[in-house]
């Protein structure tokens, strides 16, 4: 006999219930708690023909609730984050490979929006949201991920988007070359045909980083659809 929806709700009722308290939702003080629960009921009805109905529903519907939170919570919180944070030009401690000036700054067109629209909310929320977690910054642990088995099939998927036109040849070609093959950038440079006139500068770095960043935001769409917590 199918179990409903109806007759499945009363457990995600007191799952969310029971989690409240752990989920820290006040350090978000726009977070309306019945929105969010209609929200992830939502969420879960959508997500109910993964559950396997051979095993228990509580501990399945438990994990997708909980990284469906932990995903608005991170959503919510970078909103106005530095674009730095999640880009590959990134090289820590405010420097970065794409500016001429090595540093992260105006040069960049996505900072300069962010520091002129972004900083000041961001900076203010950090300030909240850190006061009222006595220092805790509220993000959840990533949900472990079997890589390599992800890499192989992230690699079917790029394969399909390529055959459909959704995916440039030189851009899967990189992703083989860089995730599976794992070779250095000097080697896929050279294997690419790069040249560069600029000194302290790796050949086709700039081409490098733009078509690794494509299968980033790819894997990254694939990941949060599949109730994984990507950060």
């Amino acid at each position: 006999m199918s179990i409903s929806f109806d007759q499945l709700e009363p457990i995600i009722d007191l799952i969310l219930e029971k989690n409240r308290p752990k989920w820290k939702l006040g350090a978000v003080k726009h977070f309306d708690f019945d929105d969010l629960k209609q929200e992830v009921k939502i969420h879960v009805h959508n997500k109910l023909h993964m559950w396997n109905r051979k095993r228990p529903f509580e501990p399945w519907v438990s994990q997708v609730i909980h990284n469906q939170i932990q995903n608005k919570k991170r959503n919510l919180w970078r909103n106005h984050e530095k674009p730095c944070s999640g880009c590959y030009f990134n090289k820590g401690m405010g420097n970065c490979s794409f500016t001429n000036s090595g540093n992260q700054c105006y040069e960049c067109p996505e900072f300069s929006h962010w520091e002129k629209k972004k900083k000041n909310a961001y900076e203010l929320k950090t300030a909240i949201s850190v006061e009222n977690e006595g220092g805790e910054i509220p993000y959840g642990s990533p949900v472990e991920i079997d890589h390599e088995a992800f890499l192989r099939r992230l690699d079917s998927i790029l394969k399909s988007d390529l055959e459909k036109d959704y995916l440039d040849l030189v851009t899967y070609n990189i992703f083989k070359l860089t995730w599976i093959e794992k070779l250095s950038d000097n080697a896929i440079a050279k294997k690419m045909g790069y040249k560069t006139n600029e000194e302290n500068r790796g050949a086709g770095y700039r081409s490098l980083a733009s078509h690794r960043k494509i299968v980033h935001n790819r894997a990254k769409e694939i990941l949060e659809k599949e109730d994984y917590n990507f950060i």
